[in-house]
């Protein structure tokens, strides 16, 4: 079994048959871009990604390396007490003017090991991420904490 730089094994990144399908159901749910992403040291990995259908659109793709602390994902992977508290982080502009993301972090066991972000142009999620979507990602990060079990 491979390891990410953090020592992280692989399979807790959801490498393997559960992590396309559920990221691509929640694209079509809800008609925007699904990454998932890793913490490697001050910064965050993607390691997989499903773009979404709409012309406009915020995509990321696989192998994208960003700093933390910025974006949804990344207060999602620095489980801050509010993302414990809420279940998922949101963002407006924070990262990149006009996008919007909302995200919720992935246990195994206990350990935080990834984040499910969804992301698009902010006026698709007006005024909030958290009024459209926090439920269907929360979900989704379920679904895949029980497939990498």
């Amino acid at each position: 079994m491979g390891r990410l730089p953090d020592g992280l094994p692989l399979r807790h990144v959801g490498v393997g048959r559960a992590q396309p399908p559920i990221l691509t159901e929640l694209t079509d749910r809800t008609g925007e871009s699904a990454q998932l992403w890793v913490r490697r040291g001050e910064h965050r990995l993607c390691v997989a990604s499903v773009e979404s259908p709409a012309e406009l659109r915020a995509f990321l793709p696989v192998g994208t390396l960003l700093p933390l602390p910025l974006g949804s994902a990344a207060h999602a992977l620095m489980d801050s007490a509010d993302v414990r508290a809420q279940g998922w982080a949101e963002t407006i502009g924070e990262r990149a003017t006009g996008v919007a993301s909302i995200s919720a972090p992935i246990r195994v066991h206990g350990e935080l090991v990834a984040a499910l972000c969804l992301s698009g142009p902010l006026s698709r999620f007006a005024p909030h991420p958290s009024t459209l979507h926090p439920t269907t990602v929360v979900a989704a990060a379920h679904q895949l904490e029980t497939a990498m079990r």
